[in-house]
């Protein structure tokens, strides 16, 4: 699929739904072009990982070996770091942000104060997501910036 396409996201988002579609949630997850595949037990990693494998070659699917990882406790998936504790945030994101330099003079100091109370005044509102609704997938990219929402119609 050509790259810049506004709907060739969600078009592969959605391929990858239908391929996958009886093993995600039960097996693996699938975001975009990232597979986690899991099981409770090394044996059904490796019957997951050899029918996800299979049925990526069933249907042309090619993966970058130089970027997959297998059989790991625990790894970085989507910027979050996923293992048996928990999903935690990824400290190597979170480092950058720390690092990030003050502002120096008082209209940058001004500008990030009134940055920072219309972020805390103007929160959105969050509703959990109704797993019988269908979501939906919006993305979109420039030439610095990704986006990603993933959302539902009520």
């Amino acid at each position: 699929m050509p790259f810049g396409l506004c709907n060739a996201p969600g078009t592969f988002q959605r391929c990858m739904m239908v391929i996958f579609h009886d093993m995600i949630k039960k097996t693996m997850e699938v975001f975009m072009d990232e597979f986690s595949v899991f099981g409770n037990s090394f044996q059904s990693c490796l019957s997951h990982l050899e029918k996800m494998l299979k049925r990526c070659e069933y249907t042309n699917l090619y993966l970058n070996w130089e970027k997959s990882h297998f059989m790991v406790k625990e790894g970085i998936v989507l910027g979050h770091k996923i293992s048996k504790q928990g999903i935690k945030v990824d400290k190597a994101k979170v480092d950058v942000i720390s690092k990030l330099p003050h502002p120096t003079t008082v209209k940058e100091c001004v500008d990030a104060f009134q940055t920072l109370k219309r972020k805390l005044t103007e929160a959105p509102i969050l509703i959990a997501p109704d797993g019988d609704m269908p979501f939906e997938l919006m993305s979109d990219a420039s030439d610095f910036a990704i986006g990603e929402v993933l959302g539902q119609h009520r």
